[in-house]
């Protein structure tokens, strides 16, 4: 019920322009905020709490890249990595059953104080 997707067909002919651009990048960015957010809202505070402001622009910096280089690498790699495209999105249902899967368990240990104990077991 909720795994439905609606798309608008927009039929752009034409040059496309600066502007067209910035809506685009300000649609595409509204449509992140609920994602990113929580993940910039740390990185801010982590940033901000540090002793200099060498060290704060330096874990802004490290945040912006490890959101950016993957987007990069695969724009640069896209016609290599095609095959992997193909298969994550052949085997998308399994994928979703097995993240969803690890998602409850993860939230069933911090309800019950537990997560600690699974997580010590990767560090």
């Amino acid at each position: 019920m909720l795994d439905k997707e609606k798309k608008f067909n927009f039929l752009m002919s034409g040059k496309k322009s600066f502007c067209d651009a910035v809506l685009f990048g300000a649609a595409f960015s509204a449509g992140w905020t609920p994602c990113l957010g929580p993940f910039l809202g740390s990185a801010l505070m982590l940033a901000g709490n540090r002793a200099t402001m060498a060290e704060g622009i330096f874990d802004l910096f490290v945040f912006s890249m490890g959101i950016g280089i993957p987007y990069v690498l695969a724009a640069v790699f896209f016609t290599s990595i095609k095959g992997v495209f193909q298969w994550l999105k052949k085997h998308g249902r399994q994928i979703k059953i097995v993240s969803g899967a690890v998602l409850a368990v993860s939230g069933l240990l911090m309800m019950f104080d537990l997560f600690g104990l699974w997580s010590g077991l990767f560090w």
